[in-house]
Parts: C-alpha cells; sequence; structure tokens
C-alpha cells in the first residue's frame, strides 16, 4: 500500500528523491568527517595517554631519584665515620627514621671486590627473566659502593624502599578505564631505549601498547589501552553525529514534503480544476495566488487558455444553434417536398386510373369504327363519333391537371363526364 502510494503521488516520490539526494551527499561528507576525525583523535588520544605515560614516569623517576640523592649524602657522612662503625649504624638509623620512604638501610662488606663508583636499582621481579612484570607493592634496594680514603672499595650502602605500584597508577585507572599499567624489568618483552607504542592483539582484542623507559634505562612503564577506550571519544563523538544525522535527515524529510506539498497545492488545485473543466464545466474560476514562478506562470496560461477555450466554445455553441435551427428548417422542407412527392404520386395514380377509362373508350369506339364502318348507318357513327370527342375532352382535362399539378398548383376538380356513354 505504502508503495502503491508512492507511486501514485508525485510530491512523495519528489521528497524522496531530494531526501535521498541529500542523504547521499551528508552520509559521504559525514564519513569523510569521521574518518578524518578518526585520525585526529586517535592521534590526540595517543599523545594524551604518552604524556599520561612520560608523568607516571617522571613520579616513579622523582621517587628513585630522592633516594639515590639520600644514599650519595649517607655515603658521604660515612666516609668520614669509616673508623667508627657504631656512627655508621646510627647514621643508618638515623636515616631509616627521618624519612617515610625508607624501608631500611645498611651497609655490608666488600673489601677486595672490584666495584665501580656508581649506584644501581635492584628488585627481584624486575631483575628475574621469568617474572620480569611488577603490577602491585614492590620492595626496591638502591646498593651504592662506598671507597675508603686510599680509593678501595670497603663497603656497600644499601637503601630498601617500598613502591605502591596502586598509587602511581589510580591516576591513569580514572583516566583510562580498562587499562593496564606495569613496570617492566630486564626480562620484559619490550626493549625500553625510547617511547613509543605498537598495536597488538591481546586477548583476541585490538589494543595499543605504550611504553616509556626509566631514568636508568634498567626498567620501564609499559601501559597496555584497549582500542575502545583509547578512541572512546571518537565513538561517543560518532553516536551523536548519526543521531543528529537521523533526526536532521527526518527533519528534512518531514520539512521537504511539507516544502513540496506547499508547493504543489496550487498545482492540486489547477488539476481539479482541469478535471471540472474537462466535464464541460467552463465557467470554473482558475485559482491564482498571485505567484511569480512557473507555477504562477502556469496559473495565469491556463487562466487565458480557459477564457479563449470558453470563447471559442460560445462560437461553436452558437453555429450549432444555428446549424441546428436550419438543420430543422431544411428537415421541415424535406418533409413538404416528401408530402408533396407523396401527393403528386397519389394524384398521378388516381389521374393514370383516370385515363385509363377515357383512353379505353376511345380504342373501344376506334376499333368497332374500324372493323364495322361499313355496316354503321349515319346515326351510329354519330353516336361513335360524339363518344371519341367526349372521351378525347375528358383526356384533355385530364392532362391540364397533371400540368397544374407540376407547377404547384392546387389541382382545379372539375365534374368529368361518365366515359362509360352509350
Amino acid at each position: 500500500m505504502i508503495l502503491q502510494d508512492i507511486r501514485r503521488s508525485f510530491s512523495a516520490r519528489l521528497t524522496l528523491l531530494v531526501t535521498g539526494l541529500v542523504t547521499a551527499i551528508f552520509v559521504a561528507a559525514l564519513a569523510l568527517l569521521l574518518r578524518f576525525t578518526l585520525s585526529v583523535t586517535k592521534t590526540e588520544s595517543q599523545e594524551r595517554i604518552m604524556q599520561i605515560l612520560e608523568s607516571t614516569a617522571l613520579q616513579v623517576d622523582h621517587e628513585l631519584l630522592q633516594t639515590e640523592m639520600t644514599a650519595i649524602t649517607t655515603r658521604w657522612m660515612i666516609v668520614e665515620h669509616l673508623a667508627t662503625p657504631d656512627s655508621i649504624a646510627a647514621l643508618c638509623r638515623n636515616m631509616t627514621e627521618s624519612s617515610p620512604r625508607i624501608d631500611s638501610c645498611y651497609v655490608t662488606s666488600v673489601e677486595g671486590t672490584a666495584l665501580r663508583n656508581t649506584g644501581s636499582w635492584h628488585e627481584a621481579s624486575l631483575d628475574s627473566q621469568a617474572d620480569s612484570v611488577a603490577l602491585k607493592r614492590m620492595k626496591m634496594s638502591y646498593q651504592l659502593p662506598i671507597f675508603n680514603r686510599r680509593g678501595d672499595p670497603a663497603m656497600m650502602l644499601t637503601i630498601d624502599i617500598h613502591i605502591d605500584w596502586e598509587d602511581f597508577t589510580k591516576d591513569i585507572a580514572k583516566t583510562i578505564p580498562y587499562s593496564h599499567c606495569f613496570l617492566q624489568g630486564k626480562g620484559g618483552q619490550y626493549i625500553l631505549d625510547e617511547s613509543g607504542y605498537k598495536e597488538i592483539q591481546f586477548n583476541g582484542a585490538d589494543v595499543h601498547e605504550f611504553y616509556r623507559p626509566l631514568r636508568n634505562k634498567q626498567w620501564g612503564i609499559v601501559l597496555i589501552c584497549p582500542d575502545r577506550e583509547l578512541l572512546a571519544g571518537f565513538y561517543y563523538l560518532m553516536a551523536i553525529a548519526i543521531i543528529v544525522t537521523v533526526i536532521v535527515l527526518l527533519l528534512l524529510l518531514f520539512g521537504c514534503r511539507r516544502l513540496i506539498d506547499r508547493n504543489l497545492k496550487s498545482l492540486d488545485q489547477l488539476s481539479e480544476t482541469v478535471i471540472r473543466i474537462s466535464q464541460n464545466q467552463f465557467d470554473e474560476f482558475v485559482p491564482d495566488k498571485g505567484r511569480n514562478d512557473e507555477i504562477g506562470e502556469l496559473q495565469q496560461s491556463f487562466a487565458k487558455m480557459q477564457q479563449a477555450l470558453k470563447e471559442r466554445i460560445g462560437e461553436i455553441n452558437q453555429k450549432s444553434t444555428m446549424l441546428k435551427k436550419q438543420n430543422e428548417e431544411l428537415n421541415a422542407a424535406y418533409e413538404r417536398g416528401q408530402e408533396d412527392e407523396r401527393t403528386k404520386s397519389a394524384f398521378l395514380s388516381q389521374t393514370t386510373e383516370k385515363f385509363m377509362q377515357p383512353v379505353n373508350a376511345i380504342g373501344a369506339a376506334t376499333d368497332q369504327l374500324c372493323k364495322n364502318y361499313h355496316s354503321f348507318s349515319r346515326e351510329e357513327m354519330k353516336t361513335l363519333q360524339a363518344l371519341i370527342i367526349y372521351n378525347s375532352d375528358a383526356v384533355t382535362s385530364l392532362i391540364e391537371q397533371m400540368l397544374l399539378t407540376s407547377q404547384d398548383k392546387k389541382p382545379v376538380r372539375e365534374n368529368q363526364p361518365n366515359s362509360t356513354g352509350l
């Protein structure tokens, strides 16, 4: 039913055509816009996550750097008291009590061992090749060699700190839901020489892995972010764009239908007028909305055509009336002619019958005269002569009546003698 209504309605077809064309253009433009937006959103999200990762790495580096600076300060004081072990123990104890970050501080003897004058960090999970990932609370140890005044290694200063990894990643968990951030050590799968990211499959889902090395280049931070979270802003924007597009297209469809119906209303009225005029209602009023567009020109042209047609029909009706009247007159004349012909035929028929009696009488008298004239007396001859003359006069009288009838004169009826005389 809907398809049939659309086929019968020009406005519906035009509305669908316009809306379909605009929809195609709008969808193509929206697709290009979304494609560009996807690229921009993806780049911005990657940069934002790298900034978050950089901020987290700076926090961790700052925590480690403070521990290193504390160890260097402690080493300097220990070098001044190498000869008094009790003083060294007191310094380590005071250092542990004065800094909440330090879990323990102690020295061990390393005499006879070749060491470099640089410190190093150690963490059991991160330094293990089997499990090189730390996720929660971990114990990190910073070891710094202590040299005597001769430059020989004498002791190893060790400072143990506890780092709760969740304190560093709680902001990441709030900012990027469903992401996983962890510390990677020497046995991890990434070569943490520089920052970067790569796209991989993780548990059957598309993810981005971001990585950034710490200051010592020994450990690094890795962040796994699902693509749906990385592009959450884009998906949100796309959902809004689709909803807005659907609403705009529906409004466009409704607006086009209303606009086209309003503009075609004049054509519908003109069509109804044409139908009534086709039913011989030539006095039908042609609507004129005072428009200056093509529809207004069509209405004006049709009004002029209707007026010309009305005048022409009037002339035709007038001539038809005249022809009808003339036809009636001709029919009447024809009827009169037919009546005259019937009258003449009847008259000729009657006259012919009247002819027969005197002619037959003349013929009979002539035959008698021709056959028996030598045996007739004088009186009989006169009688036959009188009979022939009388019938000849009758024939002459009938001929005169026929001539008068042929001249459309009423024949004069006279008393005719009995042709059967004698």
